[in-house]
């Protein structure tokens, strides 16, 4: 027996048959012939091409009753609950002294409560009442024992002051201020707390322009001509771009915002008390405990059926509900008593109506049982299945006889498909195969839906059919056009390879993603064309499962596949060739470019350059490395091309949105705004990131950055240091200009021998003005 609480379970729950002595069941009164075969046949002309006269009685139907006998005990219980509370006694409750006492008072109105329940139960079962599955009251039961007992105690955590020391402040009501860590004082905002700020006269440059014109005679107009002419001179204003911070008094810092200079703040938590109130005792200082009693009804039913047909006993267990059970029939009798002290007893007779059909359906005959005055079938036995049985085999037939790839037999296997769908039950079950994960699942789903109409072998067997019959239709009508269109995708891929467009779009994926485009018109002209071929309704439904059905997508990925592998095979062969216009071939273009990133020079106007104009074509044409490489020769004048900044910034400011970390695009476009008329802000940014990189160009770069006398990073000792560490490094420039400034002693103590080691380095690694300088040197040397 399973134990619930009251309330009605479900018929999963029911026991077997209870053995009880055998009675002559009474038949129903007579009903006209064919009753359920209506039934049947209302169901299958709703979901099949067949009317309701295709089912028929094989033999007249019978009518009986089934008896029904539903047990259901009621067991109670009685017990006690206390619980805690914060702040004073209710004053419904009865007041006590203690805990002690709370338990012998709830005790003792339990005892009573238990004394007088067999006496309710009594008045309860003797009730005139014939409610089915008529419930216990919980409340009757326990009226005029719902007393509510209590006492009273202190507050623990507080100890009855309804205050606590706040825990943010530790009840010093005070938090340290996080803005400037208790300090009261902040860097200032103008100088970063160094004290000196950028001049506003010359924005930090240390220089500024001045406007000044010149006169001369000019003989031939007897007349003098006036020029205007700007210069950078020294700002008046400032010294090396700084003045004295004002806005900290020289200080470097100011007070901090948050706190107003104090270090700290009010504790928001406790409003600066230092206290909160108690949520123990809800800052009364006081708890409470109070207990009543609980009242507790558990129920348990069994259920005999009396029939001499087990499949109808097995059926109303499985489909119907023990609380619906006299709305297939009527409940006769009920009778309650109680059994013990604590538990009553309550017994319901009642019948149900069955009605029993012999049909005949598709030349198979058919066993059908309906119950109630509405004769609800539960299980149609595959009914429909038999019926269509001929049209599954016909659409198996024919999906088996078509070709993927030809329209051979295509409009046999339209005309079957069209049969096939013209059952809604057909589409309905195909579905249910596309949303469902798995055979089992689609089965449930139909039968749920249903209710046996077909069986798990015709709804595997019949969505299987349809999406092969789906996917095969598909693949007939796309075989054609996508030869045509994989075809094109690869003339496509190499004309432009040819032609070197489109510019920034690799020829392969620019030709792959138009394939794609075609193919998706070519498939919606496809769809329309097949669903043409169906009634509205019917045909976008079977064309919504082309998107559902596996095969189509096989069809899809080996186009793409085929069409990626022929057209990388096309592209490679004609990598092997010739390019147009005499161009060398990419794969020696590329080999070129790796040669000038792979070449040990550490000085990037001393390396090889590749050709001018493949670099710009190729550039344009987005090639990225080809990009980085004619950026770095416009921007440093490389192989005797003429600078170009305007173009060297572009080039690098694309590089950089496809490789933002690469050293070389990094270093490129600091050298190329050094070359422009930049802000001291970008410079300062600009020289930050040439520090970060380890490289010989990178480290050559600042340090003219740091000798500059108007930039704002000027460093002369900084400079010299970082000029010297790239010559050493090999850095034929910086070789140069060290060399330079020893002989001349400009920054540094003036020494031939340093100046001779390095222009002959600078020399040496290919630098023409470093060899004439070394030869005037020498001379000197000599001559002295």
């Amino acid at each position: 027996m399973n134990t619930v609480a009251d309330s009605a379970p479900s018929p999963a729950h029911h026991q077997e048959d209870i053995e009880e002595e055998p009675t002559e069941q009474p038949r129903a009164p007579a009903a006209p012939a064919g009753r359920v075969a209506g039934v049947v046949g209302q169901h299958v002309e709703a979901v099949t091409r067949f009317g309701s006269d295709s089912v028929r009685d094989e033999v007249p139907e019978t009518f009986t009753r089934m008896g029904g006998h539903l047990t259901r005990v009621h067991e109670v219980t009685i017990g006690i609950e206390t619980a805690e509370f914060s702040g004073r006694l209710h004053q419904d409750a009865t007041p006590l002294p203690s805990h002690a006492h709370l338990v012998a008072g709830l005790k003792t109105l339990r005892d009573e409560a238990r004394t007088a329940l067999p006496a309710r139960l009594d008045h309860w079962a003797a009730l005139d009442a014939v409610e089915y599955r008529r419930l216990l009251p919980v409340n009757g039961l326990l009226r005029g024992f719902g007393k509510l007992l209590g006492y009273e105690f202190v507050c623990g955590a507080c100890g009855g002051y309804g205050r606590l020391s706040c825990s943010a402040c530790s009840g010093d009501g005070k938090q340290a201020c996080h803005g400037c860590g208790a300090r009261g004082k902040i860097s200032c905002y103008s100088c970063q707390g160094t004290r000196r700020r950028d001049c506003t006269s010359c924005q930090g440059r240390g220089s500024q322009i001045e406007h000044y014109s010149t006169q001369t005679w000019d003989p031939v107009r007897s007349a003098y001509s006036t020029e205007n002419k700007t210069r950078w001179i020294n700002c008046y204003s400032c010294s090396g771009g700084k003045v004295q911070c004002t806005a900290c008094d020289y200080a470097g810092e100011i007070n901090c915002g948050s706190c107003a200079g104090r270090g700290h703040n009010d504790c928001m938590t406790c409003g600066a008390t230092g206290k909160v109130n108690c949520g123990s005792c809800a800052a009364t200082g006081w708890c409470h405990c109070v207990g009543h009693l609980t009242c507790k009804v558990q129920g348990s039913e069994s259920l005999a059926l009396e029939h001499p047909d087990s499949e109808a006993k097995a059926l109303v267990r499985l489909r119907i509900d023990a609380a619906r059970l006299p709305d297939y029939g009527a409940l006769d009798a009920v009778a309650h008593r109680r059994l013990d002290g604590t538990s009553v007893r309550s017994d319901y007779r009642l019948h149900i109506d069955v009605a029993s059909a012999r049909l005949l359906a598709g030349g198979q005959s058919f066993a059908v049982l309906a119950f109630g005055k509405t004769l609800q079938v539960f299980d149609f036995r595959n009914v429909a299945g038999h019926l269509l049985l001929g049209d599954l085999e016909r659409l198996e037939q024919a999906v088996n006889e078509a070709s993927r790839w030809k329209r051979t037999h295509e409009d046999d296997l339209l005309d079957t498909t069209g049969l096939f769908v013209e059952s809604e039950l057909n589409l309905v079950i195909a579905e249910a195969a596309s949303q469902a994960s798995g055979l089992e699942a689609t089965n449930q789903a139909v039968q749920a839906r249903f209710q046996g109409l077909v069986d798990a072998d015709y709804v595997n067997r019949a969505s299987a059919a349809f999406h092969g019959a789906v996917g095969k239709l598909f693949a007939a009508q796309m075989f054609e056009p996508g030869l045509y269109c994989i075809g094109l995708v690869v003339l496509a891929a190499c004309a432009m390879v040819f032609a070197r467009w489109p510019v920034g779009w690799p020829p392969a994926w620019t030709a792959l993603g138009g394939g794609v485009l075609v193919w998706a018109a070519v498939e919606i002209r496809v769809r329309r064309q097949l669903r043409q071929r169906f009634p509205a309704e019917i045909g976008q439904r079977m064309t919504a499962q082309i998107d559902k059905s596996r095969f189509s997508w096989r069809v899809r990925a080996l186009a793409m596949a085929v069409a990626a592998a022929l057209t990388f095979g096309a592209l490679w062969g004609v990598d092997k060739l010739p390019v147009a216009r005499g161009m060398p071939s990419d794969s020696a273009f590329k080999a070129e470019l790796n040669a000038w990133r792979s070449d040990p020079m550490p000085d990037l106007s001393l390396r090889k350059y590749p050709e001018m104009a493949r670099l710009s074509r190729e550039a344009a044409a987005g090639n990225v490395e080809a990009r980085i490489v004619l950026g770095w020769r416009l921007v440093l004048g490389a192989n005797g091309v003429a600078k170009d900044i305007p173009a060297a910034v572009q080039l690098f400011e694309q590089a950089a949105v496809m490789r933002p970390q690469d050293p070389l695009v990094r270093v490129g476009r600091v050298v190329a705004l050094m070359n422009t008329d930049a802000m001291p802000q970008a410079l300062r940014e600009g020289g930050g990131e040439l520090a970060r990189i380890e490289l010989p160009e990178a480290g050559y770069w600042l340090a003219r950055l740091n000798l500059a006398p108007q930039s704002p990073l000027f460093d002369l000792e900084g400079g010299i240091r970082r000029l010297r560490n790239a010559a050493d490094r090999g850095h034929a420039s910086a070789a140069f200009a060290l060399g330079k400034r020893y002989l001349s002693g400009d920054g540094v103590p003036r020494d031939a021998s340093r100046a001779k080691h390095y222009l002959g380095a600078a020399a040496t690694a290919g630098a023409p003005e470093a060899r004439k300088a070394l030869t005037a040197l020498q001379a000197a040397s000599a001559r002295s």
